[in-house]
Formats: C-alpha cells, sequence, structure tokens
C-alpha cells in the first residue's frame, strides 16, 4: 500500500553541501518518489511545536531516552538562529511516496548509532560521539518520521507553518558588505528523477562547487499549458534554427531523389515553408517531455 514519507535536510547538512549527496542516496536507494519538496527558516513557534509532537510520539515507543533527549536539544540548538546571528537556518522538507516509504526511508537514512557506517546516510553525514558516557557531539544529518501516525502528526506541523515560515527564503544568507546578491532558477527535468537514478542528486551537488546557496526547492507536475507558457519564448528561437537544419535535410533528399540539377535557391524557399510546422514539432517534444502528455493529442 503507498504512503507518505518525509526527510528533513538539516541546516548543518545544508550548510555543509551535502544536500545533493543525500538526495542521491534518497533517490537511487530507495524505492519511493519524490512528489513534494520546500524550503523552511523555522520560527521559534514551528520549532517548539515539532519537538513536542516529534518527542511526546518517540517517548511512548520507549526509545532510548538519551537520543530522545539529544534531538529536542539539538532542534532547538540546530533550528533556531544562534545569539549574535540574526539569520535563520535553512531547512529543506522532502516529501515522498511510495509502497512502505516510511520503512524504506528509514533502510536508507539508517539509525542514530556510535558504529558510523556507509551504506546509510547517517552513517556517511552523520556523527555521534561519546565519551564516558556521555554524548560529545551529536548530529543526525536528517530527521525522519518513523510511522504512519508519527508521519501524519509531524507533517501537520509543518503544514501549518508552511505558508509563514516556508517557501521562497529570504534574508536567510549572511553576504559581505557591499554584495549585492542575485536569484536564479534551475529546473532539474523529469528524466532525474526516474525510479532509483543518481541524476537529481548529483546535478544538486555539482551546484555545491558554484557558491550558490539554495533559497528555495518546488516540485513540479507540469500542466500543457504551464509548459507551453514556460517555453513560449524559445518558440521563435526553435523556428530559425529548425531552418537552418532543414536546408541540409532537404538538400541531402533533393539530390537523392532527382537525377538532376536541382537550381539553387530551391532548399531555402522549401525550408522556409517548412520550418513553422518543423519548429512546431521539436515544441511538442519538449512539452511532452515535460509533462508526459502528447499536446497533439491532449483534450483541448
Amino acid at each position: 500500500m503507498k504512503e507518505l514519507g518525509y526527510v528533513l535536510i538539516n541546516p548543518y547538512t545544508i550548510r555543509k553541501s551535502r544536500t545533493g549527496g543525500v538526495i542521491n542516496r534518497l533517490l537511487s536507494w530507495g524505492r519511493v518518489s519524490l512528489v513534494a519538496a520546500r524550503m523552511f527558516s523555522p520560527s521559534e513557534d514551528l520549532v517548539k511545536e515539532y519537538a513536542q509532537v516529534l518527542i511526546s510520539s518517540h517517548k511512548k515507543d520507549g526509545r532510548d531516552k538519551k537520543i530522545i533527549d539529544e534531538i529536542e536539544k539539538y532542534l532547538y540548538q540546530n533550528y533556531l538562529p544562534r545569539e549574535g546571528n540574526g539569520f535563520r537556518p535553512r531547512v529543506m522538507l522532502l516529501l515522498f511516496e511510495g509502497e512502505n516509504a516510511i520503512e524504506e526511508i528509514k533502510r536508507v537514512v539508517g539509525h542514530i548509532t556510535r558504529i558510523s557506517i556507509g551504506e546509510t546516510i547517517r552513517g556517511t553525514y552523520g556523527d555521534y560521539i561519546e565519551e564516558n558516557g556521555k554524548i560529545r557531539y551529536f548530529e543526525p544529518a536528517v530527521l525522519i518520521g518513523t510511522s504512519r501516525e508519527e508521519v501524519e502528526k509531524e507533517l501537520k506541523v509543518w503544514a501549518k507553518y508552511s505558508r509563514q515560515d516556508g517557501g521562497l527564503l529570504k534574508d536567510v544568507i549572511s553576504y559581505p558588505p557591499g554584495v549585492k546578491p542575485e536569484r536564479t532558477l534551475v529546473l532539474i527535468k523529469p528524466d532525474s528523477f526516474q525510479e532509483l537514478s543518481s541524476k537529481a542528486g548529483n546535478i544538486i551537488d555539482r551546484f555545491s562547487q558554484t557558491g550558490l546557496f539554495i533559497v528555495g526547492a518546488r516540485v513540479i507536475h507540469m500542466g500543457i499549458e504551464q509548459a507551453e507558457e514556460f517555453y513560449g519564448p524559445i518558440k521563435q528561437r526553435l523556428t530559425e534554427k529548425m531552418k537552418g537544419a532543414l536546408l541540409k535535410e532537404i538538400r541531402d533528399a533533393l539530390r537523392e531523389k532527382f537525377d538532376f540539377e536541382i537550381p539553387e535557391g530551391i532548399e531555402e524557399k522549401i525550408a522556409e515553408q517548412l520550418k513553422v510546422p518543423k519548429a512546431n514539432k521539436e515544441f511538442n517534444k519538449i512539452i511532452k517531455f515535460m509533462t508526459g502528455r502528447d499536446p497533439e493529442k491532449a483534450s483541448p
């Protein structure tokens, strides 16, 4: 039976540019589909409410009290701004769907344990260091829901604060004096999200080398009208580009078909007539690729 599961990529993991690596593991190791994503800059109210729900669920299950207390402490220390720094930390919420999605996520993320095993996300990106029975350093890399009941309760908290604390984040990055930051959009195309593919994570990972910061994330299921509007500006350029591509095809086709000399300029005239239909065909291929639906066959 299909169900929803979530992963919160922690501020430290994002700050260390490990976001792509985490997403890589989730998509290439887990049999789940990414259905939603959103960036958050959590307020104190959100952190308090999430901590209460998270901790109460874990205590009900009778889990290791030391770990539970550490998670609570971690939330207040890492999900909220530190003294002297007015910038709020960034958190990425990823929502997944699939058969036994919660168990799949748990398997890929791994347990919070002193033994570091690179076969899980926490084994690679997390830390849990104890000395003389006391926890000296704790970084779980990500936080997840571990049962259907937990996931439902915890997601309701994030949904409640989604508009207030989530979306396109502003004033969350501290830049040197005089720097005027710009924003840009990166669109990761559908084929990067094929089952058990690491492509999307690898793309995000490459951007960690650019010095850019993620301030927004969203999974878009484009409709035909949306795709046509989004790619509309390239349609005219595509028309002129197609004319150049057609010239060689027409020239080769005419020479193959006829055994006499083709008058100069014929290819140009034919290409001029065919460039619009050819561009429309190629444009529709783009729309089909982005939406999964053929605009030529879709109902008006």
